[in-house]
């Protein structure tokens, strides 16, 4: 699964940590937004570790929004890969 989760990017590297820290999840693409002053962190993780992603995500990081979460399949598609 692949989650998109915007926060600020004063907190960018918290995530980052966080999620390293979380069991087989991984940060694909870090996308930084010099405008909002925001990042949007793509993160990998098998489909049963997102709850427990989810939950770190949403009391470390309370001003962030989490965005699309999809199939790694479905991620592929959207960025022209074939899997």
């Amino acid at each position: 699964m692949v989650l998109d989760v915007t926060v600020p990017s004063g907190e960018a590297f918290a995530v980052r940590r966080l999620v390293h820290n979380c069991q087989q999840a991984g940060v694909l693409r870090c996308i930084p937004n010099l405008r909002d002053h925001t990042v949007v962190l793509e993160i990998q993780m098998p489909a049963n570790r997102v709850d427990e992603v989810m939950h770190a995500l949403m009391t470390t990081v309370p001003s962030g929004e989490v965005g699309n979460l999809s199939s790694w399949r479905h991620h592929l598609n959207t960025q022209g890969l074939a899997h």
